[in-house]
């Protein structure tokens, strides 16, 4: 702690229970999987697999650019130390091996099933057939009791501001993380733009963002009320501070808002963009919403 009022780094934490981790990140991406292939199985297409892939591969970048630049070092704003799967010890974080590893867990667990997350309630609001349908609302609901699951069993009794134990202290200043975060939105709102002679395609991404806010603001002020997250401050001395209040709202707004709602939306567009994903033209002719155009 410190008494100093000079602030050089905003930080965003998160303090979950570093032995189911990496479990739960393999779970997420199973059941979306799963996802997937009800999804086909419904003849609605095989989208889901194309969005998981693509932001499987972006966020597993993401993560090993951050893992090698040494911006995760498994310190101030890095990886939980182990990489343990159901209770089987990979490796740990503090070796190539294991950093790697995480890095790429991380891709699959987060980057495409938070799409996911947001996009299956998008496409309740279009598709009829899947909204009805008791299989997929039984692993979506799956889905979401994991994500929540995970942060109920990291409750703490109380934050730790300055604590170095805790497996995540991600800088929000960092000129680096920035531009990462702010050409990722870019990517999506350019896209958004260039879906104005698709409605359908446009209406779904709404409604994805629409549910990417609910869902990141749902799940930042859980994690706040039960210890979980909350933003600190750093000072030119080195030491840590539990932020103000209006830097408190500001991080958990900021995560659910940009890194969430805005930052996954590109998971969906780049695929759409690249032809992976059909356009309204297909759609309108075969009677079907988002069907992956056949190559």
């Amino acid at each position: 702690m410190s008494n100093s009022t000079t602030i050089d780094a905003i930080y965003l934490t998160r303090n979950y229970a570093n032995s189911s981790f990496y479990s739960f990140e393999i779970t997420w991406f199973i059941l979306c999987l799963s996802l997937s292939a009800r999804r086909k199985f419904l003849n609605l297409g095989r989208d889901y697999y194309v969005v998981l892939l693509f932001g499987s591969m972006y966020w597993a970048l993401a993560e090993t650019i951050l893992y090698v630049t040494k911006d995760r070092n498994g310190d101030m704003d890095g990886l939980v130390n182990q990489v343990s799967i159901f209770g089987i010890t990979f490796a740990s974080t503090s070796d190539g091996w294991g950093g790697m590893l995480s890095a790429v867990i991380r891709g699959v667990g987060e980057g495409a099933c938070l799409t996911l997350i947001g996009l299956i309630p998008a496409d309740f609001m279009i598709e009829e057939g899947l909204r009805r349908d008791k299989p997929t609302l039984m692993l979506y609901a799956l889905l979401l009791i994991s994500f929540n699951l995970i942060t109920l069993l990291s409750w703490k009794g109380e934050k730790e501001p300055g604590d170095q134990s805790i497996d995540s202290r991600r800088d929000l200043t960092r000129p680096g993380s920035l531009f990462f975060t702010f050409t990722t939105v870019s990517i999506g709102l350019y896209h958004y733009g260039k879906s104005s002679k698709f409605p359908l395609f446009r209406a779904r991404i709404k409604f994805l963002f629409l549910a990417l806010l609910a869902f990141g603001t749902w799940t930042n002020l859980l994690m706040f009320f039960v210890n979980v997250r909350w933003v600190e401050v750093g000072h030119p001395d080195g030491s840590l501070s539990y932020a103000s209040w209006p830097l408190q709202i500001f991080g958990l707004v900021w995560d659910a808002t940009v890194e969430i709602a805005f930052m996954y939306i590109p998971f969906l567009t780049i695929p759409w963009a690249l032809g992976f994903i059909g356009s309204d033209e297909e759609e309108a002719e075969t009677g079907e919403y988002s069907l992956i155009q056949e190559v």
